[in-house]
């Protein structure tokens, strides 16, 4: 959303309130059902919510006052209006911008995560993509401060890691983390020979599921 969070250095406050929110909805839905009449644990995800909603409502009244700057740069807030021609409310770009935020960081940690997995089981991957990175940016691998001088100063030099790029794309063909969902509007499609209504309904695809069921392919 144009908007520069550095959450890799000190989580800011739209962070700081989405990773609670997070937090407190899983203490929601687990197995321990007392959890859900806990007050303690409800007003916490309230407050977190509320402070996440009304920082996101000030961006998006942002973005809907600059939709008509030709040259503005665009961000993926602004897509999203353009793309919906301004039909939407102000609660339902919030309810998309939550979205944003939580596939931004879901998809990124579910790809690191199988990622580092399957180089556990090919360490002959792993010996691979050492060498090609010691062959980029040197043997000193330790040194993360110089190798981050180094992709600011020459940002081409990450398009050089095609073999890490590979093993990242073999990722997510394997384990794809993200699934897609579609508002229903007045219109029906035919589907297995049947009519369905798509008023009012949301429609979700799970590539996952997709990938791993043979009956899907």
């Amino acid at each position: 959303m144009n908007v520069e969070l550095n959450t890799q250095r000190s989580p800011s406050l739209p962070t700081r309130q989405f990773g609670e929110l997070l937090e407190t909805q899983a203490l929601l839905d687990g197995p321990y059902i007392w959890r859900n009449f806990n007050p303690y644990i409800r007003r916490r995800r309230y407050k977190a919510e509320k402070g996440l909603n009304n920082w996101l409502r000030t961006q998006i009244r942002s973005h809907l006052l600059g939709a008509e700057q030709v040259h503005k740069h665009r961000d993926i807030m602004d897509v999203a209006i353009d793309t919906s021609n301004d039909s939407l409310s102000l609660e339902e770009y919030t309810v998309c911008a939550k979205s944003f935020l939580f596939a931004g960081h879901d998809t990124t940690s579910s790809l690191l995560s199988w990622f580092y997995y399957c180089l556990a089981q090919c360490p002959e991957v792993t010996k691979k993509m050492k060498e090609e990175h010691e062959r980029i940016f040197g043997p000193d691998g330790k040194d993360t401060m110089g190798i981050y001088k180094q992709i600011l100063e020459t940002p081409t030099k990450l398009a050089e890691l095609k073999y890490t790029m590979q093993c990242l794309k073999e990722v997510l063909r394997l384990y794809p983390p993200a699934a897609t969902a579609r508002m229903g509007y007045n219109e029906e499609y035919l589907c297995c020979g049947s009519l369905i209504n798509l008023v009012s309904s949301s429609n979700t695809v799970d590539w996952s599921i997709l990938h791993q069921n043979m009956y899907c392919m």
